[in-house]
């Protein structure tokens, strides 16, 4: 089997394409044998929490096919950026295509905005 390293440089931004309320979110939920469970899905012990409709950026350019989950949801205003603090990426298939699941802290009101 193949082996492929993958390595993000540089910082990772997200732009909400609406509002989103951190009150609304949900946690995700874990898999178990292949199918979600009721139980939360932990990274360090702590839930997570997918925001949907962001698009994920690299020094700028988007990240096509990322997903984003955080461990402490915030505020967030339509397309405006904010730094995705202390990113963890894991690089995956789906439908035969590489998928990227982004993990992090907490977004953050990038700097000049």
């Amino acid at each position: 089997m193949a082996m492929a390293s993958i390595s993000f440089t540089g910082s990772i931004d997200a732009v909400s394409l609406g509002e989103v309320k951190a009150t609304d979110l949900t946690t995700q939920k874990a898999f178990v044998d292949g199918h979600r469970s009721d139980a939360d899905a932990l990274v360090d012990g702590v839930p997570v929490y997918p925001i949907r409709d962001v698009s994920l950026r690299q020094d700028g350019e988007p990240i096509q096919g990322a997903s984003l989950k955080v461990k402490h949801p915030t505020d967030l205003k339509a397309l405006t950026p904010y730094q995705v603090v202390n990113p963890r990426v894991t690089a995956w298939v789906k439908d035969g295509r590489i998928a990227y699941s982004v993990t992090a802290d907490r977004l953050e009101l990038a700097k000049g905005n």
